[in-house]
């Protein structure tokens, strides 16, 4: 399978994601206090998760600030168009590591919550 890299929606010419579930940042010009540069694309870091009650995170940066959103999140933003509001990914093989797109899905999460329960054990 060849691996297809697409566009982040908001992070266009900045970073990608990839039909096996990675992330990658683009070559960019950065600007410091006194001097430009330029910042060099590398595969981003996504830890991989043991325990079913945590989610690999990947932190995107751009002029305006910066987002934090599940890599599966960013995987699905780029192939199937940013998630709505009141929306979460879900993966179809339950394994949480398995970023690919055709592995994922939108699902509300009021039905994420009945389906896995509180996100503590503290909590009811």
């Amino acid at each position: 399978m060849t691996e297809e890299w697409r566009d982040i929606p908001g992070f266009e010419g900045s970073y990608q994601a990839s039909s096996l579930g990675r992330i990658r940042s683009l070559d960019r010009d950065g600007a410091g206090t006194e001097r430009r540069y330029r910042l060099r694309g590398r595969l981003m870091s996504i830890r991989k998760v043991e325990e079913a009650k945590h989610t690999p995170t990947v932190t995107l940066t751009k002029a305006e600030g910066r987002e934090i959103r599940t890599a599966s999140w960013w995987v699905y933003a780029a192939f199937f168009g940013r998630p709505g509001q009141g929306m979460c990914t879900v993966h179809r093989d339950g394994d949480r590591n398995n970023h690919r797109p055709d592995n994922l899905e939108l699902m509300p999460l009021t039905k994420v919550g009945a389906m896995y329960g509180p996100r503590s054990k503290g909590k009811a």
